[in-house]
């Protein structure tokens, strides 16, 4: 009986030995082969054709929201204050008095000091690796351009945080929060790459190999703290990816309207977007515009045109004469999962013009007749010498359709009337004025007969 009792024993412990190992076995296999861990921590494939996998978290947080730990470009620990002067691979140097001169222990091309000619940092170096371990690494400026090159990458809002959403060609994307240093948030997503700044503009001086790459174009002081997202080459199948990293569904089109009714100070522009698969809103559509000689974020120079899909027309004002602007149009996406992003259209070009600012409305309609009035807003310094109206039953009316010159004209107004129109009928009108600059036109108006 108690043998019998002991190998009954015996064979539930094997039993139980059995399920242990084989919950490790699907574990390890979930984790490691379908690829959504490495020692720990998650990374998402976005169909790169590197293969390379990015980490959904920065190094030192929980969740992408989190901006996690800062580390100097070569340093493997945080720490409270980040400058020249505590930088583990500088050294101070005074060459003359009150001009200390910037002196490289490691990773140096070109300025005083160890010249090594190292442009990548070494795995002992590289915050991902040591923190994370084997596998893990900070990302190349190379890994970087790809992934803004293949990639959808669009200004966003995640949990209420502000960020880079980066949506990857398979549709899983990862989330970068908005993240400059320890000091400013909110403001742009700066993150270390690997790479030693080797590329001397002109404005670097001649130490510029004191600067390290980072996300995007740029680079930065080497002893400034900035987040770190790491990578990794894994082989993988990506069907085991959580949801929450695989976008709902696809983007809306989005397309800028071809720039009309331009004068010296105003135009008009718009935009379309098409519905989408998913259950996303429209929350605010737009165009926003800028010089060549501005950058185009942040946004100052904007219109915002109601919600939803669709067509829509958006003023473009206070702008100068004379000035060359990009035009484009613009949608806020409300997504599931708490993301709200920033869609664009293409960018369209014009040029404002010299000629003189008009105005035009219509009264006293009739079956057959209307009155046409018309301001001059601002002649820009020109002698105008003709003034009246032009009106089609199609939109955007020039002199070449039904014209007449103004019956009644002051300095700075004009007026007409208009006999034997159709009854019923809708029609496009504007002011136009003629003077050295050429012909100009108000916006265009309309109003309809009656019946």
């Amino acid at each position: 009986m108690e043998l019998r009792k002991s190998k009954l024993l015996n064979m539930k412990r094997i039993h139980i030995i059995k399920r242990i190992f084989f919950i490790a076995y699907i574990t390890l296999c979930y984790n490691v082969c379908l690829g959504q861990t490495l020692n720990g921590h998650e990374y998402v494939d976005l169909g790169l054709p590197s293969g390379t996998k990015w980490a959904t978290c920065n190094i030192g947080a929980t969740i992408p929201e989190e901006y996690g730990d800062y580390f100097a470009w070569g340093e493997t620990s945080p720490k409270t204050e980040y400058s020249i002067d505590n930088y583990k691979y500088w050294k101070y140097e005074e060459e003359y008095e009150y001009e200390p001169s910037t002196y490289l222990l490691k990773y140096n091309i070109d300025c005083k000091g160890v010249k090594d000619n190292k442009k990548v940092l070494e795995t002992t170096d590289d915050a991902a690796y040591v923190n994370w371990g084997k596998g893990w690494r900070m990302p190349t400026k190379k890994e970087f351009d790809e992934l803004y090159k293949y990639c959808t990458c669009m200004e966003a809002t995640s949990n209420g945080v502000k960020g880079r959403l980066i949506v990857g060609p398979n549709n899983n994307y990862i989330f970068l929060p908005n993240d400059y240093g320890p000091y400013r948030k909110d403001l742009v997503a700066y993150y270390w790459s690997s790479s030693l700044y080797d590329k001397e503009g002109k404005y670097n001086s001649y130490d510029h190999s004191n600067n390290a790459w980072i996300n995007g174009d740029k680079y930065m002081d080497r002893s400034y703290g900035l987040s770190v997202r790491p990578v990794c080459n894994v082989t993988s199948n990506t069907s085991g990816y959580k949801t929450q990293y695989n976008f709902p569904c696809k983007l809306p089109a989005i397309s800028t309207k071809e720039v009309s009714n331009i004068t010296a100070k105003a135009a008009m522009s718009g935009g379309s977007i098409s519905p989408n698969d998913c259950n996303s809103e429209i929350i605010e559509r737009g165009v926003f515009w800028f010089t060549e000689n501005e950058t185009a974020s942040p946004f100052t120079n904007m219109s915002k045109d109601g919600s939803g899909v669709g067509d829509f027309s958006s003023k473009i004002v206070m702008l100068k004469k004379g000035t060359i602007y990009d035009v484009c149009a613009y949608a806020v996406v409300s997504f599931p999962n708490n993301i709200v992003a920033k869609i664009y259209g293409p960018k369209i070009r014009f040029t404002t013009t010299t000629l003189p600012i008009l105005s035009c409305n219509s009264e006293n309609i009739t079956q057959t007749s209307v009155k046409f009035m018309a301001n001059i807003e601002d002649n820009l310094g020109e002698n105008i010498f003709e003034c009246g109206f032009c009106w089609s039953k199609s939109n955007n009316p020039t002199i070449n359709d039904y014209c007449l010159t103004a019956d009644y004209r002051s300095f700075f107004y004009f007026s007409s009337e208009i006999y034997c129109l159709d009854p019923g009928t809708t029609y496009y009108f504007r002011a136009y004025t003629k003077s050295r600059a050429g012909v100009a036109y108000s916006f265009t108006e309309t109003f309809t007969t009656k019946e």
